[in-house]
């Protein structure tokens, strides 16, 4: 398997993969708000939600974007 990691890294070296785990004291709902403030400050719509089985959903949306895309005319 390092034989074939290796394989187009120029220098015939195996390629490493590396995971790293890291813990914070930070909630997942207060992450997700953070995040959605982000998103508001750049022009998105953003919402934030529980799901089922105590999960945090956080949504967010650029409308202008897709009707740029789209060529659909602007509100």
């Amino acid at each position: 398997m390092a034989e074939m990691q290796g394989r187009g890294t120029g220098a015939g070296r195996p390629v490493l993969n590396i995971e790293r785990i890291y813990s914070t004291t930070v909630s997942a709902e207060e992450l997700a708000r953070a995040l959605a403030d982000h998103f508001r400050a750049q022009d998105f719509e953003a919402q934030v939600y529980r799901a089922s089985r105590d999960r945090t959903v956080m949504q967010a949306r650029k409308e202008s974007l897709w009707r740029q895309l789209l060529g659909s005319p602007t509100r």
